[in-house]
């Protein structure tokens, strides 16, 4: 570096002429000034993606001859794009999954450097470290607002590395607590992600959710928060009336109350037929009441409508009350007028009273009856247990519902051990609800716990309460119904505590169980004798394959079959026993059951199963898929399903039937050898007989009627090798058999229409010749098209709902789908019309019309035709007239004697 000086001199004799330049050189080192820190990038975060990708290095100068070069770990990368911009330079470096190892760290080093071209170098090393850390996130991962009484989930989704578990939490103020909600969670520890779902959310969800991965050494948590706004659950709407009769143009006061603990402005509306109008709030109490007078101005509407009122809060989210049932009465119909109108026998349906901080639950219902209202029935429930069910509609809503269950059982109990305390059908009613509510939390399988929930079942069940059930049962009410279910899906519920159940007995219940071991060695082979003075066994083989660690319990009760819905003459003689398993049920699953019959002297048991779905979700005993085997004393259940169990018997003996079976299957041999006779003379004689269009379709006519009848016959007789024993081993081959008879039967019938057709019209229709083929088109599409319709619909009908057959023989159900009636009303239609057609044909046979030009050998024809229909016609009326009475009167034995000899010899 210096000044560099360039002379050039020209010397003469005269002069010295000098030319002369300075040049100052300085001379810099290259240095890199500033440049991009050594960067960590964590390869599993939530934010892998958006993390910047962006390397960059500035010299101290700036040259045009000075260029950069970008290296990773020494060589010329393949990917990534570098951009100069005077005296600095970028790189744009690609993130790939690819550099995220699972366990080790990846180290990548990029290289800037610049150069002159003259020899001169600078340099720079970057390292981006690519590494997974732990970290845990939950979606939604904004804070969310939901209304009281709605849904909402939360996802938890975590990278980490060996935890032991997924812990939830809620933090409202300085208060932390777990969520003990089995039910709300759901966790998969493949993926490492637990889901809390709430189905009714309240106040107690409301605060900051911290969604922990917890092991030995460290936490990895992540937190969201849950703003619960207020909006009123419609159980805890109050509404006065519930059920009333209005009257046209005079006005009628309707008032709604909810608590007044809250800070939130609803809007509210009263509700008309899609009409909205604004009620007149006011404060009562603890109570922000909410009441409008309506009146109604359009006479000529429907009688029996509806209205409601509508919440509104600031999420722009609403809730409906229940509906208000009201009746527009004329004037003239008027009788009571004190408060509210109403006609002579009308009912009116107020709500329980108002308490300091709640309200009553159920109604009081009034009747009007010589111009005043007088009470009917009070259905309101008593303040303790009233208290316990809002109690245990919370709890279940609860994010501590398990910790607070044992406290919540041991209270229960002991009010309904106070007979004072459960004083009406209403109180009972309540009691099952609150079991009802509290059999849907998992609880743990400790003694304390089953033997509080099994007390308070015993305590609703005593002999005192008989009184109460017949009166629910009377009212088609589903309680016993639900009072059963409670306990199959509290014993489901249960959660083995050391991987074990205890054995636990009370009054009336009696449980045991067991956890499913990875290699089962054992049957699950409980006995039960502790309940009732009667035993019962529960065996489930080892051969059926249930996954490990999966729970079976059974529990026997001896009370609960005596409150449930009876079916017509038949009783529950043994322990009603159910079974539940916490895996789904294996296809190969069978469990095998031996009831001790109870009273010796009913007959004809049955395997039963209480089926909850029938009867409008009342529930009914239904014997499908299972297989009865009656030994001694004992009958022994085989069944592919899982659901309460018992055997059902009756009063009567099947042997009293024995005489109508004789007749049955005399009459049916003598009828298959007749039918048999029959086509064969026919075969034998055919062309000797159809010798003309009408004694041709009546021979056809014969002949099909005779075969449907053969066919139906046969079938007849598979079904009586089927026993009642048999009947659920061979259900299959009972269907068909059942839809054959009734195909073949009605086939039957309906070509003896066809017959009665063909000569109805030869006799009416004089001067009308239609072929002999489109006669007999018609006669095959009548006889054997509509039966075929017929049988098809009532099977694809009923089959799904399998109440096609009955329990104890094959043939069309009666009792649950009125299946019968697709035989039963064709067949007496058929009767009726052959009796109209044989009318006609003695009139005009007696009364011929001028100008009839049929022959004498036609004439003999239709008489010969007339004569079976006279004579065949009354028989089978009469026949199935006998068989309607058999289904309307089934303990009459002449009815059954009497079908049984038409039906078979017909």
């Amino acid at each position: 570096a210096g000044s560099y000086t360039c002379v050039f001199s020209k010397i003469s004799d005269y002069y010295r002429l000098t030319y002369k330049n300075i040049q100052d050189i300085t001379v810099s080192s290259l240095s890199i000034t500033s440049y991009s820190n050594d960067m960590k990038i964590s390869c599993n975060s939530p934010d892998f993606q958006a993390t910047s990708n962006l390397l960059f290095c500035c010299l101290n100068i700036y040259s045009t001859s000075i260029k950069s070069v970008w290296k990773l770990n020494g060589i010329n990368p393949t990917t990534g794009a570098s951009n100069d911009t005077k005296n600095c330079t970028e790189y744009e470096f690609n993130i790939t999954e690819s550099l995220c190892l699972p366990e080790l760290a990846t180290v990548m080093t990029y290289t800037c450097e610049f150069q002159t071209g003259h020899g001169a170098r600078a340099s720079q090393n970057i390292t981006v470290t690519y590494s997974r850390t732990d970290y845990v996130r939950i979606s939604p991962s904004v804070n969310i607002s939901v209304s009281e009484g709605k849904e909402f989930n939360l996802t938890c989704k975590g990278d980490v590395k060996n935890y032991d578990s997924i812990i939830w939490e809620i933090q409202s103020g300085d208060k932390i607590q777990t969520v003990e909600c089995a039910s709300c969670i759901t966790t998969n520890k493949s993926i490492a992600t637990s889901v809390l779902s709430v189905n009714v959310s309240t106040q107690d969800w409301n605060g900051t959710y911290i969604c922990t991965f917890s092991n030995k050494s460290s936490n990895t948590s992540a937190n969201v928060t849950v703003n619960v706004i207020p909006l009123p659950l419609t159980t805890n709407i109050w509404l006065d009336p519930i059920k009333t009769s209005i009257q046209c143009k005079k006005s009628q006061h309707f008032n709604c109350c909810i608590s007044a603990n809250t800070m939130e402005d609803y809007t509210v509306t009263f509700v008309v037929q899609g009409k909205e109008f604004q009620p007149e709030r006011k404060n009562y109490g603890n109570f922000l009441c909410y009441s409008y007078n309506y009146n109604e101005t359009e006479c000529g509407k429907q009688q029996n409508f509806e209205v409601y009122y509508r919440f509104v809060n600031g999420m722009k989210q609403e809730v409906k009350s229940q509906n208000i049932q009201l009746k527009l009465t004329p004037e003239s119909n008027i009788s009571c007028t004190e408060n509210f109108y109403g006609a002579e026998e009308d009912r009116l349906i107020k709500p329980c009273r108002l308490l300091s901080n709640t309200f009553i639950r159920g109604n009081e219902i009034y009747k009007c009856y010589n111009t005043s209202w007088i009470p009917e029935r009070n259905n309101c429930v008593s303040e303790q247990i009233n208290s316990l069910l809002i109690r245990a509609e919370s709890l279940v809503n609860s994010p501590v519902a398990k910790t607070e269950l044992p406290i919540f059982l041991q209270q229960l109990q002991n009010v309904t051990e106070l007979q004072q305390n459960v004083n009406s059908s209403a109180d009972l009613a309540a009691i099952v609800n609150i079991l009802y509510n509290i059999s849907a939390i998992p609880a743990d399988a400790s003694k304390p716990i089953i033997e509080a929930f099994f007390s308070t079942v015993d305590n609703t069940v005593n002999d005192s309460k008989m009184e109460f059930w017949t009166e629910l049962n009377n009212e088609n009410a589903s309680s016993s119904s639900l009072l059963l279910y409670s306990v199959e899906r509290f014993s489901e519920n249960l959660q083995p505590v050391n991987n074990t159940f205890p054995n636990v007995s009370t009054k009336t219940l009696e449980l045991q169980g067991m956890v499913v071991t990875e290699n089962r060695s054992t049957d699950y082979n409980k006995d039960f004798n502790k309940v009732g003075n009667l035993s019962a066994n529960v065996l489930i083989e080892k051969s059926v394959t249930l996954p490990p660690n999966s729970t079976i319990v059974s529990v026997a009760c001896s009370a609960i079959g005596q409150i449930l819905p009876r079916n017509y003459n038949e009783y529950v003689n043994s322990l009603v026993v159910i079974t539940t398993l916490s895996s789904e049920r294996p296809q190969n699953f069978y469990i095998n059951m031996t009831f001790q019959k109870a009273n010796m002297s009913l007959k004809s048991p049955q395997c039963v199963f209480w089926n909850f779905s029938f009867n409008g979700n009342r529930g009914k005993w239904d014997n499908y898929s299972c297989i009865s085997t009656d030994k001694e004393g004992n009958v022994t259940c085989s069944c592919d399903h899982l659901t309460p169990f018992s055997i059902l018997m009756s009063l009567e003996n099947p042997s009293s039937n024995a005489a109508s079976a004789y007749i049955t299957y005399s009459g049916l041999a003598i009828s298959i050898v007749s039918l048999v006779v029959c086509i064969i003379i026919e075969s034998l004689v055919w062309k000797n007989v159809t010798n003309n269009t009408t004694s041709y379709m009546r021979h056809i006519c014969i002949l099909n009627i005779s075969t449907s009848l053969l066919v139906a016959d046969i079938w007849f007789i598979v079904t009586a090798v089927i026993s009642e024993q048999k009947l659920q081993k061979n259900r299959e081959i009972c269907i068909v058999a059942t839809f054959f008879i009734h195909l073949f039967y009605l086939c039957g019938l309906f070509w003896m229409l066809s017959l009665g057709l063909i000569l109805f019209y030869r006799l009416v229709f004089i001067f009308h010749n239609t072929s002999k083929t489109i006669q007999k088109v018609l006669a095959f599409c009548l006889g054997y098209g509509c039966p075929f319709v017929f049988a098809v619909i009532t099977i694809a009908v009923t089959l799904p709902q399998k109440n096609y057959i009955r329990k104890d023989v094959c043939w069309l159900n009666w009792k649950d789908s009125k299946a019968l009636l697709a035989f039963i009303i064709p067949a007496l239609a058929i009767v009726v019309m052959n009796l109209f057609i044989t009318g006609v044909v003695i009139i005009k046979i007696l009364r011929p019309n001028i100008g009839d030009k049929t022959n004498k050998q036609e004439r003999k024809t239709l008489f010969q035709i007339g004569k079976s229909l006279a004579i065949l016609t009354p028989l089978l009326g009469l026949t199935w007239g006998f068989g309607v009475a058999t289904i309307m009167d089934n303990k009459n034995e002449a009815f059954h004697i009497l079908f049984a000899l038409l039906n078979t010899l017909q």
